[in-house]
């Protein structure tokens, strides 16, 4: 799945604790869900998102500090129409890009765009397999859960390289902790992984 150089990276951060090899990359503040337990969009919504030639500024400068995994995340980063110019920057780079979204606005297209330039990596969000109780931890939004699920499919397909990463994003609160193991033995069904991401809570 990653490159000589992520490898080499990631095995040097292990040992030396000298280098970033996993970074958060905000390629936008702006998502269409309103999830309850995010206020990541509200934290970042005074910043401008990068063009394309300061991305490639940023992705040079990551290889040069050793990186070497990049979460594109947001907001919803299927909400920038250049995203797959933004994963072929950094493959282009030598870096691995992993794709992040909550399904909501992600075609088929675009995942196919994407994995053309290079993406392996995808994480979809997907906090209950109850279409009314996801839509809910979605902020009220309708069909949420159904697009999740579309998205899912459409991933499953389209990266099928035996390379792949590809997981679940699924935040653990009150109002799905009892739902964990279906989740994950759906993950585990499709020969995905499952992320389980705490609740961060804030006044």
């Amino acid at each position: 799945m990653f490159s000589l150089q992520t490898k080499l990276n990631m095995a040097r951060a292990t040992i030396f604790k000298d280098r970033p090899f996993y970074v958060q990359y905000y390629i936008n503040a702006k998502c269409n869900l309103n999830c309850r337990m995010c206020n990541i969009v509200e934290g970042n919504s005074d910043l401008d998102q990068a063009d394309l030639k300061t991305v490639e500024k940023i992705a040079k400068n990551l290889r040069k500090i050793g990186a070497g995994v990049v979460l594109l995340t947001g907001g919803e980063p299927f909400l920038r129409k250049d995203l797959p110019e933004i994963v072929k920057i950094f493959t282009g780079e030598g870096l691995n890009p992993r794709l992040q979204t909550a399904g909501y606005s992600t075609t088929r297209e675009q995942l196919e765009a994407c994995a053309k330039a290079g993406a392996k990596d995808i994480n979809i969000s997907l906090d209950s397999l109850i279409p009314e109780k996801q839509d809910y931890i979605n902020g009220t939004i309708k069909n949420s859960w159904f697009k999740a699920i579309e998205a899912i499919v459409n991933s499953n397909d389209i990266f099928s390289d035996p390379d792949r990463i590809c997981a679940f994003g699924t935040v653990l609160s009150k109002m799905n902790y009892m739902e964990v193991p279906a989740i994950l033995e759906l993950a585990t069904f499709l020969g995905w992984y499952m992320s389980l991401v705490p609740v961060h809570i804030t006044n």
